[in-house]
């Protein structure tokens, strides 16, 4: 956001008000860091999170992006939303960090208060917009909420694909365990979403990892749900064919007791020719 620099910025204010343009000269103002024109405004009811009518960034914004501390403080102090997002999808936060004002990231990371019940809330409800803000504003993308689940959970058991993507690419354990003890592998392979399959092996997610207590592979799970197209991207990343539960059962034999031999992949491929 930027105004013209051959133009006095104090006689820009002084005409954007005379034209009835008072938001505008509010966020101009915050922009430049003129607190006091900042505070007039506030005084004479301008709203603290109005937009600029061409800019669509609010006062926080401005403030935030141009390092004028003391401008953020109070403006945060009259209830700026932190959360307003530009037209480009920024939060004030994501300015002051992509520009480098320390002080400024501080503050505002200071003047908020998320939990992990929030984050994985978000996560659950498929909500791409606040895991990334959340996650700006400092969220551990491990965190688990009250009953122990965390945000990737959530994200694999409602196949939110775009979050599976956006908390594995920013450090979220693919190795973790579900609420129940069990591998979010093995749960992943589970519900069967192949673009989520192909996260977690891109993350490093083990083909010959076996459950602890019966010996499960994740091509024992597909092979047992006929997740088919799941079943050709283990292969293709190595699974071993041969590996046996604790009970004897190859990922063919487990297909065969599921009845699901005849489950075929996305281009007509059976799943009984992909496991032999």
């Amino acid at each position: 956001m930027t105004t013209m620099e051959d133009e006095d910025p104090g006689a820009r204010l002084v005409i954007l008000t005379a034209m009835g343009r008072h938001g505008d000269a509010f966020i101009e103002a915050a922009q430049l860091g003129m607190r006091s024109k900042v505070e007039a405004s506030l005084a004479c009811g301008v709203s603290v999170n109005t937009k600029h009518s061409e800019l669509e960034w609010t006062a926080l914004h401005a403030a935030a992006a141009n390092g004028h501390t003391d401008v953020v403080q109070l403006l945060l102090d009259h209830g700026a939303d932190c959360e307003i997002l530009t037209s480009k999808k920024k939060t004030p936060l994501a300015l002051a960090v992509q520009r480098g004002h320390s002080s400024i990231v501080n503050v505002l990371r200071g003047s908020q208060k998320f939990t992990a019940d929030d984050f994985v809330e978000a996560a659950r409800r498929g909500d791409l917009a606040k895991i990334e803000n959340m996650a700006t504003w400092g969220m551990d993308v491990n965190c688990t909420n009250k009953y122990g689940v965390s945000a990737l959970m959530f994200a694999v058991d409602q196949a939110h694909v775009d979050i599976v993507r956006y908390l594995i690419g920013n450090g979220a354990s693919t190795s973790g365990k579900t609420r129940y003890g069990s591998s979010l592998w093995l749960a992943a392979v589970d519900k069967g979403d192949p673009e989520i399959v192909a996260l977690f092996l891109h993350a490093g997610a083990s083909v010959t990892y076996q459950d602890p207590d019966d010996g499960t592979t994740a091509l024992h799970v597909a092979a047992a749900r006929g997740r088919a197209d799941v079943a050709v991207l283990l292969v293709d990343a190595g699974a071993d064919l041969s590996a046996c539960t604790e009970d004897g059962d190859t990922p063919y034999r487990t297909a065969y007791r599921n009845e699901q031999l005849g489950a075929l992949t996305s281009k007509g491929v059976p799943l009984e020719a992909i496991l032999r």
